[in-house]
């Protein structure tokens, strides 16, 4: 486990390098923003404990347009792309599951 506030700056606003591992949330919250054209933050979402995000990082997505910033003192475990893909080469069901949650998100984010 790890503090988030550190972390995430440095792996999810990676909007060149791409984002390079998904997060499970364990405590705290963890605000998802997005610059607008007018450069103001944009609330994507906010996310609670036991949540899975970082989900992009399992497509060939090169960028992350969305931020994240712990709200109050937050801790989470991560997985490398590498070792999340290892993963589901062994159990698919991980795969299954985690597109269930992507496609769930763009509905709640089209909504």
């Amino acid at each position: 486990m790890c503090k988030i506030s550190s972390i995430l700056n440095l792996v999810l606003k990676h909007r060149c390098g791409g984002v390079l591992s998904l997060f499970v949330l364990i405590q705290g919250r963890v605000r998802l923003s997005q610059s607008g054209s007018d450069g103001h933050q944009v609330l994507i979402r906010i996310i609670l404990p036991i949540t899975l995000f970082g989900l992009i990082t399992l497509a060939k997505a090169k960028t992350y347009p969305v931020g994240a910033q712990a709200v109050v003192d937050s801790c989470a475990v991560y997985w490398l792309k590498e070792e999340m893909m290892a993963f589901m080469k062994q159990m698919p069901q991980l795969g299954l599951n985690a597109i269930q949650i992507m496609s769930g998100t763009i509905q709640e984010m089209q909504e």
